[in-house]
C-alpha cells in the first residue's frame, strides 16, 4: 500500500530536470533546493525523537552537509515559516550537526 502511494511521487521527482522549479508557500524553488529542504523534516525530527527518548543520534554526515548548506543559505527564512524556532548562536568550530541543529533552533 505504501509503495503504491509513494511511486507516483518518485516518478515525478525522477522526471525533474536540472532547471526545474517547484512552487512552495515560500515561492518557487529550484528542484534541488526543494528536495534538500524536504529532507530537513525527517532528519531533524529523527533527532528530536532520539533526544526526547534520551538517545543520541548522529545524523548521516552527507545529509548533514547538504542540509547545513541549505539552512545557511535560507538563514532566518526557516524561522519565518513559523515551523522552526529562531536560530541559536553556535561556534563555527562546532561539529556540522551541532551547527545545523542550532540553525533550526535546537539545542545540543
Amino acid at each position: 500500500m505504501l509503495r503504491q502511494a509513494v511511486e507516483p511521487l518518485l516518478r515525478r521527482v525522477a522526471a525533474l530536470g536540472p532547471a526545474a522549479t517547484v512552487p512552495t508557500p515560500q515561492g518557487a524553488l529550484p528542484a534541488d533546493a526543494f528536495l534538500t529542504t524536504a529532507m530537513v523534516e525527517p532528519a531533524v525530527h529523527a533527532w528530536d525523537l532520539a533526544t526526547a527518548t534520551g538517545q543520541t543520534l548522529d545524523l548521516d554526515g552527507g545529509v548533514v552537509a547538504a542540509l547545513l548548506d541549505e539552512a545557511e543559505r535560507i538563514g532566518d527564512g526557516l524561522a519565518a515559516t513559523g515551523m522552526y524556532a529562531a536560530a541559536l548562536p553556535v561556534d563555527h568550530a562546532a561539529r556540522p550537526q551541532e551547527r545545523l541543529l542550532a540553525l533550526l533552533g535546537r539545542t545540543r
